[in-house]
């Protein structure tokens, strides 16, 4: 019997991994998200991006919404104490381009960022950005659900 060649051994292993890899990778759950992935190349959808005044006073809130490292929303909102009824929902529209999402809240000389491709790639975000009781700004991340129809005429 002769020996195997070292391209032989190569080729089956390579064979059997290509068999292998459609029954390794298969995924039996169902994703609601799984129809939007299919229809963008974006890495996460933001579905829902909210702000939250917990100060007793109004404050102007800077939002800049990122994408693949160009921004895609930037405005101020004046948001007035949730106590007083205040709050603001904002609509951001992403491109369908490959890249990462970032949203960035700040108020007055205080900022902070959150990258939603991290925690969410190839799903769909929902994220608060909030004014604390001392007038600082947090950002808070949830999943969601996305909105397939976006974009779709009828």
């Amino acid at each position: 019997m002769d020996p195997l060649s070292r391209r032989t051994v190569i080729g089956a292993c390579a064979g059997v991994a290509a068999g292998l890899s459609g029954c390794l990778s298969e995924d039996t759950d169902d994703d609601p998200n799984d129809e939007f992935r299919a229809e963008t190349e974006r890495e996460v959808d933001l579905s829902d991006l909210r702000l939250v005044n917990h100060a007793d006073e109004a404050h102007d809130v800077n939002v800049l919404v990122e994408h693949a490292a160009a921004f895609v929303h930037w405005a101020t909102y004046e948001v007035e104490p949730a106590s007083a009824g205040g709050g603001a929902t904002i609509d951001v529209s992403l491109p369908d381009d490959p890249g990462e999402t970032v949203v960035h809240v700040r108020v007055g000389d205080e900022f902070t960022s959150a990258p939603l491709a991290e925690r969410y790639g190839g799903r769909c975000a929902r994220v608060m950005g909030v004014v604390g009781t001392d007038g600082s700004p947090s950002v808070y991340q949830g999943a969601g659900e996305c909105d397939v129809d976006e974009g779709i005429d009828e």
